[in-house]
């Protein structure tokens, strides 16, 4: 009897805690949702300078925890494997040119230093990007790399680089960050086609068609003259 009403008790108890949590999940998105409203009806330097600083302190506080992981990664091991890291470190960074006070800061670099870095990288993007969003309307490639350059060149310059370098280094990111955008494109562009072919398979199937070869062939462009209408009238009907 006793276990039955602890047992009740505890249900009623992880209810209530479901309950509040949920609450909160639900109170703090309203009023995320209720700056963002009220930060695109302001003018757009101030929306840019809000949003940058929001970034760069979120920016500095993944830097702090990733910092103090990375600190007792390096310090777990035996004096031996840390000075040998140290040499592997060393000879990274002589090979590394201009770009050795950037890779330094990041390696041997301590917690301020890295909040600071990710701070800068995450801030800048993220003025940036509100600018390009502000003027474009929508963020495409062009927008995602404009900003990658700007975070990379003032990254360089609060790292300590100087020179040609800096340029080059927000240029490597501009056209990494561009890489990863056109694939995240394509890979969900892949993903909502593979939706609305499952969908047109399966409405062919339910209505009693039995034309699900035909739309396999669809997938793989050999879809018939008269079938390929109907793929693309239903497609549209789906939207």
């Amino acid at each position: 009897m006793n276990k039955t009403n602890d047992g009740r008790v505890d249900i009623y108890l992880r209810t209530l805690t479901d309950e509040a949590t949920k609450r909160k999940a639900d109170e703090s998105e309203k009023r995320r949702k209720n700056r963002k409203k009220w930060l695109s009806k302001q003018y757009l330097p101030v929306e840019a300078a809000v949003t940058a600083v929001d970034g760069a302190f979120l920016g500095a506080l993944g830097g702090v925890i990733l910092s103090l992981l990375y600190k007792g990664v390096r310090h777990a091991g035996s004096s031996e494997g840390a000075a040998a890291i140290r040499q592997e470190v060393q000879m990274i960074l002589s090979s590394t040119g201009g770009y050795q006070p950037l890779v330094q800061s990041f390696i041997l670099g301590g917690v301020l230093e890295h909040a600071r870095n990710f701070a800068v990288l995450n801030g800048v993007s993220e003025g940036i990007s509100c600018v390009m969003r502000r003027l474009g309307g929508k963020e495409d490639i062009h927008a995602k790399m404009v900003t990658s350059f700007g975070s990379g060149v003032m990254l360089s310059l609060v790292s300590g680089m100087r020179g040609p370098d800096v340029i080059s280094a927000g240029v490597m990111l501009a056209l990494v960050n561009g890489g990863i955008f056109k694939l995240r494109e394509k890979s969900s562009q892949r993903k909502a086609e593979e939706e609305v072919l499952t969908r047109s398979r399966g409405m062919f199937l339910s209505i009693g068609f039995g034309l699900d070869h035909e739309a396999m062939n669809f997938k793989t462009g050999l879809s018939a003259a008269t079938t390929r209408p109907m793929l693309t009238e239903i497609k549209g009907v789906m939207k």
